[in-house]
């Protein structure tokens, strides 16, 4: 069957350090002859002593890169939300720039829109694809900022969207039974090409001054992380090492009075490290030189962070070490055989204890062979399959 072209929106740019399952999904359906094209939406006015405006040309541009085509947004018209016909004109021209960079003439519409962001409706409503796919990969309605205008953005889109797929089930429990008749969960996965147990990385300078044990998170540090229980578990037993490997967002831990005290106090603590972001070419060897991987989030009710996917899990068992998890949905459903679940201090400390003195739980041959099961090659075997269901 033909493999249509598809123009892919997310609110990232493509090249970041770190990869999200948008680069995962639309890199390897390009390296199976997709034809993609990836935008991260049209300048906007309000951008213009950004770097993002400072990097960018008057006309645009267009990058081939792992397997799909780039498109760099153009100076000319930017979005300006406060005046509805510009605004509109710049979305008009963002989407016939895409059209045109992927072989497609102004008028076609024989492609597929897939929008990972309710952000991007005014693009999928402009575009009028044959075929939509909406991605759900976070708890958006949760977000700090949701509003009515996103809501009915999420809401056009959701209804709009002949495939929805979502990267957990708790993201799309509250959708209506017409919206759930068109979803498919695309769990997170893991690229076994470079976290692979078989391939023996070097520990990394930075990491190697490092004493055991070592108790490893990777990922951007912001709110979502509970600082304040690693401060506490730390103070109390200071022959362990906390390694903090990612952006540390000060953005957002500012803004959370919790989140401020706890970053304040593990500055003087010996036994917490903050390595800095690493690309994610990087990571394994961390994961790979740690003694227990771990995802200490805080969860708090009716916030996003308990119906997250976390895209380290799979990287994490893959390593084989001991895996420790807050408590999330989708770990405690799905992963209770190999990841020790812990919410209060004391039970951190149990679950630590028990992974350096017992292994943890599971053994390190099941972790990996559960990566396995869930890579990234695997969870596009079945976006794939579900895409030739809707083209048919």
């Amino acid at each position: 069957m033909k493999k249509l072209p598809i123009i892919a929106f997310a609110p990232h740019p493509w090249h970041e350090p770190q990869w999200m399952n948008r680069q995962q999904l639309l890199s390897r359906l390009g390296k199976r002859g997709w034809p993609v094209i990836y935008s991260d939406g049209a300048l906007n006015i309000w951008q213009r002593k950004s770097n993002r405006w400072l990097q960018a040309t008057w006309f645009g541009a267009i990058e081939q890169t792992d397997n799909i085509s780039l498109y760099h947004s153009c100076k000319i018209l930017p979005r300006w939300e406060k005046y509805r016909l510009v605004d509109q004109l710049a979305i008009q021209k963002h989407s016939l720039s895409l059209k045109k960079a992927i072989n497609l003439g102004s008028k076609d519409s024989s492609f597929i829109s897939l929008a990972f962001h309710p952000f991007f409706w005014p693009y999928v409503e402009t575009l009028n694809s044959d075929f939509v796919v909406f991605h759900i990969y976070d708890l958006f309605s949760k977000m700090h900022a949701w509003d009515s205008n996103i809501e009915l953005m999420y809401q056009n889109l959701l209804n709009r969207a002949d495939l929805i797929t979502a990267s957990s089930e708790a993201m799309v429990q509250d959708l209506s039974e017409k919206q759930l008749n068109k979803v498919k969960i695309l769990h997170n996965g893991v690229d076994l090409d470079i976290f692979n147990n078989d391939i023996k990385y070097p520990c990394p300078d930075d990491l190697s001054e490092i004493p055991h044990p070592r108790i490893m998170n990777t990922g951007n540090i912001g709110r979502k992380i509970d600082l304040s229980l690693i401060v506490d578990i730390a103070k109390k037993r200071p022959e362990w090492h906390w390694v903090l490997v990612g952006n540390v967002m000060l953005n957002s831990l500012e803004t959370d009075p919790y989140s401020q005290t706890a970053l304040n106090e593990s500055k003087n603590l010996s036994n917490i490290h903050f390595l800095g972001e690493k690309n994610r070419l990087e990571i394994p060897a961390y994961a790979q030189h740690s003694d227990i991987n771990v995802i200490c989030y805080r969860i708090r009710k009716d916030e996003w962070v308990s119906a997250v996917y976390p895209l380290k899990l799979n990287e994490y068992l893959a390593i084989g070490k001991p895996v420790i998890s807050s408590p999330i949905e989708t770990v405690i459903n799905l992963f209770s055989s190999v990841v020790d679940i812990a919410s209060t201090p004391q039970e951190w400390v149990n679950a630590i204890e028990k992974a350096l003195n017992q292994g943890g739980v599971g053994t390190s041959c099941d972790r990996i062979n559960i990566s396995k099961q869930n890579s990234w090659d695997n969870r596009v075997d079945n976006l794939e399959t579900w895409l030739f269901e809707l083209l048919n």
